[in-house]
């Protein structure tokens, strides 16, 4: 099993390498990129990178959590690596599920409930797909 990259980053960040925190940010910056992405696909036009950010943010709440609970763990993952990684398509689909539940709720607590369910599905859509490449590439 490979290194999940945002997983390894917050760990990184939690054993005082300042690279990690670094790291986790971009990461950040990078998911709320595709979750506005996905957003805008769907139709959404208004405070895209607001709404971006806020989903992001939620996800990384949930990576830094795990990877606190999990730091004694030889590889740095997370749920939705080890789904893909086993290909089981149902685990797929709750971690999709899960992160999209995440982006929501980051949506509901930023004040940004318009349209919340359509923008954290399609948002969380081009997530999926990232990790679903990252998986071809370290199976």
């Amino acid at each position: 099993m490979a290194d999940f990259p945002t997983a390894l980053a917050a760990r990184q960040c939690f054993t005082g390498d300042p690279t990690g925190c670094v790291n986790s940010l971009l990461w950040t910056l990078s998911r709320a990129a595709m979750l506005a992405g996905g957003m805008w696909l769907a139709g959404e036009r208004d405070k895209l990178w607001q709404r971006g950010l806020a989903g992001s943010t939620a996800i990384e709440t949930f990576v830094f959590l795990w990877s606190a609970f999990h730091l004694d763990e030889k590889v740095a993952t997370l749920p939705s690596a080890t789904a893909v990684l086993s290909g089981d398509a149902r685990h797929i689909l709750a971690t999709y599920l899960l992160r999209s539940s995440m982006v929501w709720g980051g949506l509901h607590l930023a004040g940004l409930k318009q349209n919340a369910l359509r923008d954290a599905l399609a948002g969380t859509a081009l997530i999926e797909l990232s990790v679903l490449s990252w998986s071809k590439m370290n199976s």
